[in-house]
């Protein structure tokens, strides 16, 4: 645990629920709020979209990651040596369910980043990127996103073809787009 202590944690899921409701209540109070807009159904977009209180709302997901962080429970399934309890990705599940339950914010900017960067990361970086990085992630200091390019436009760094034309005071790329998920402006 990252907090310092030592707390058995429950490899069944019913007890880790328990568990996690048992040590979320206190932090409730300092990190759950009353809704200030309607949440929007479509929840990729209300991520993405730069609208009014996203910078807010960003900054109320990290808040609410780095206590999840110190509390040792950020990342279930993340390797223990970087801030996980070294559990199953249904033990993650369980801790979504929770965190929605008490009406914690959402950590829906985090998902790429917890979901799909920080495990391929585990997985196949260099042991100093892993700790620098996925401790990052797990943190709530760093984002991650995932970027798609168009066919034909080189998806591996190897096939990528592109050029870049200079149209006074901008530099245009013709041909390839590229889009991407759950990107923040400035990460």
């Amino acid at each position: 645990m990252t907090s310092g202590v030592a707390t058995a944690v429950p490899r069944d899921l019913a007890g880790f629920a328990d568990q996690l409701r048992t040590r979320l209540r206190p932090l409730a109070d300092e990190l759950v709020s009353a809704p200030t807009e309607s949440v929007d159904s479509d929840r990729i977009a209300a991520v993405e979209e730069l609208r009014a209180g996203h910078d807010a709302t960003v900054a109320n997901m990290r808040r609410l990651q780095r206590a999840l962080f110190d509390a040792g429970i950020a990342s279930p399934s993340g390797p223990r040596d970087l801030g996980g309890l070294g559990l199953t990705s249904a033990h993650d599940t369980v801790l979504d369910t929770v965190l929605d339950e008490l009406d914690f914010p959402s950590r829906e900017a985090l998902f790429v980043g917890l979901n799909i960067v920080a495990p391929a990361l585990v997985h196949h970086a260099p042991a100093e990127l892993r700790e620098r990085v996925v401790t990052g992630l797990y943190r709530g200091d760093l984002i991650g996103c995932q970027l798609f390019s168009e066919p034909g436009a080189g998806s591996d760094l190897a096939g990528v073809r592109t050029r870049a034309m200079r149209d006074r005071p901008s530099w245009v790329q013709p041909g390839h787009a590229v889009a991407s998920a759950h990107c923040v402006p400035g990460e």
